[in-house]
């Protein structure tokens, strides 16, 4: 099967294509040759070879999808940071018209507050809402007058754990009685 898997790929094959087909051959004859067990998660009852393979490869997917998209998240806030700094200028530029006319600089700040907490509920992952106002209001902030100290520390504020969908929030409710 290694012998196999390199030849396709060395055949320029796509080499997930290939990876996960000799992955599912290997699972497939370890059961039918050894009478190995599929790896299936909790509580799942064994059923053909065939829909084993399918829920161990739709389990490991579904455990790994949400590393994936941190990943692609990550990815694509340092693409458009450093591919399109104009972007964050043009965005700053655009914002600073209708912001530049506030004169309380706290008051922004407070905006930029209640923005990013309504983002929080939407966005999961603290590391990718970070990324996601730093390569967005950061540069705002910045245009603006503010102090980056001052900038970064407010944006790292909304990442804390508090809110209504955190989960220490969500388990200090049931504790109480409340949910």
């Amino acid at each position: 099967m290694v012998v196999g898997t390199g030849y396709y790929v060395l055949k320029a094959y796509n080499p997930i294509f290939v990876l996960l087909f000799s992955g599912i051959v290997v699972l497939c004859g370890a059961f039918f040759l050894y009478g190995a067990e599929v790896p299936l998660p909790k509580n799942t009852p064994s059923q053909c070879v065939f829909l084993d393979v399918y829920k161990f490869l739709s389990a490991t997917f579904a455990k790994t999808l949400r590393s994936w998209i941190d990943y692609y998240v990550c990815g694509w806030v340092c693409y458009i940071y450093e591919a399109y700094q104009c972007l964050s200028s043009k965005l700053a530029f655009v914002a600073n018209a209708p912001l530049g006319k506030i004169k309380n600089k706290y008051l922004i700040l407070s905006g930029t507050f209640v923005v990013g907490m309504m983002l929080k509920i939407v966005i999961s992952s603290y590391a990718e809402l970070i990324l996601l106002l730093l390569a967005s209001i950061y540069p705002v902030l910045i245009s603006l007058g503010i102090h980056p100290i001052t900038a970064v520390s407010v944006l790292s504020l909304i990442t804390l754990d508090y809110g209504p969908k955190d989960g220490n929030s969500i388990n200090m409710a049931k504790m109480v009685g409340g949910a």
